[in-house]
């Protein structure tokens, strides 16, 4: 039996919460957001015991659900929905309370290895050209529950249409590289990372995640924290649709830099 990680908020302040994937229709509202991936039994009570998710990289995944988080336009949305039609897939499209909407896609069940990764690829293959979150397919990625309250409109996730189709198939691919080994970039490959990042729009549930990516390869890059700072607070004012206050912007940017070991 698989289960979710469940949270108050997109950055957890709490201890860790699992739930069984089976009992997720029946969560008191309280709950905001959820897994994007189920974990098995093992993983959870090493992940209670560490108080940490960080280990999860290294196990299995479960996956019957593709999730969609689309922070662009309507049209968008509907060009998302075009593709899946032709795909004759079971969807189910949700507003979110905000700009964008959620698009829950079933799928023939996954588990095993590189998930987050193959569902990346099929996303990118299949949505060229749409802009879509990119963030939320990896081990520990996050998505807000049906009914989760927005903490800047008020307004509820409730589903807006169903549409009745057949789950895709998506099939695992083998391009991702071992889970053990990491991927080396050199200082130019880093700095162009940096500066494209630099001018990436991000909706309201990516944008604390976008300034950890770009603080790391700041790092990487060998810029002080100052430039770092400074970078950050542009793309902050420029590329987000709903700009983080100053002191959010600098309080996470120095947590960051802490964290990633910056000098």
């Amino acid at each position: 039996m698989y289960q979710v990680e469940l949270r108050y908020e997109i950055i957890r302040k709490h201890k860790l919460i699992f739930e069984s994937i089976d009992m997720l229709d029946k969560l008191p509202l309280k709950y905001q957001f959820r897994s994007v991936y189920g974990y098995p039994q093992k993983v959870v009570d090493e992940c209670l015991l560490l108080q940490s998710t960080r280990s999860i990289n290294e196990y299995n995944l479960y996956s019957d659900t593709l999730f969609i988080d689309i922070d662009g336009s309507y049209k968008e949305v509907e060009q998302v929905k075009i593709i899946l039609d032709k795909l004759n897939a079971s969807y189910s499209v949700w507003d979110t309370g905000n700009r964008g909407a959620h698009i829950h896609v079933n799928i023939v069940p996954m588990s095993g290895n590189n998930i987050p990764y193959s569902q990346l690829l099929w996303m990118r293959d299949n949505f060229a050209g749409i802009e879509f979150d990119e963030t939320i397919y990896k081990p520990t990625g996050q998505i807000r529950l049906p009914g989760a309250i927005h903490a800047k409109t008020g307004k509820v996730k409730i589903m807006t249409e169903n549409i009745l189709g057949y789950p895709i198939n998506i099939v695992k691919s083998r391009r991702c590289p071992p889970a053990n080994v990491k991927v080396q970039k050199n200082k130019q490959t880093t700095v162009e990372l940096y500066i494209a990042n630099l001018t990436r729009k991000r909706g309201s549930g990516q944008r604390h995640q976008h300034i950890m990516m770009i603080t790391k390869d700041g790092i990487s890059c060998g810029f002080d924290i100052d430039r770092i700072l400074k970078d950050v607070l542009l793309w902050n004012s420029k590329w987000t649709y709903e700009p983080l206050s100053e002191d959010d912007v600098v309080n996470h940017v120095y947590k960051c830099y802490r964290q990633f070991g910056g000098k």
